[in-house]
């Protein structure tokens, strides 16, 4: 894999005595996917299923809302929307 160099000029405008520092491709690689950045050709733009698409989850909710005729500014609605069932495993609808 590609070395990236960063230079202590990236950092240090005033040309101090910082080494430079070097990064391996593959670790540079998992820093940005930690951090959530994407390039083209990798993630959802190559179609695999990282993340989430917020136009379909809206979709799936509004449709729990007609199903369950829940109203907004309801607490079933809040629960609906603001729930985090993967962190909690409490259910969007229900008890």
């Amino acid at each position: 894999m590609k070395q990236y160099r960063i230079t202590a000029d990236s950092f240090d405008t005033n040309k101090s005595i910082v080494p430079d520092a070097h990064i391996d491709g593959n670790d540079l690689a998992e820093i940005q996917r930690l951090a959530g950045i994407q390039t083209i050709g990798v993630g959802s733009l190559s179609g695999t299923n990282e993340g989430s698409n917020i136009s379909n989850t809206a979709n799936e909710k509004a449709q729990l809302m007609k199903k369950h005729n829940i109203q907004p500014g309801t607490p079933e609605w809040f629960q609906l929307w603001f729930s985090r069932p993967y962190l909690t495993n409490e259910p969007p609808v229900g008890k």
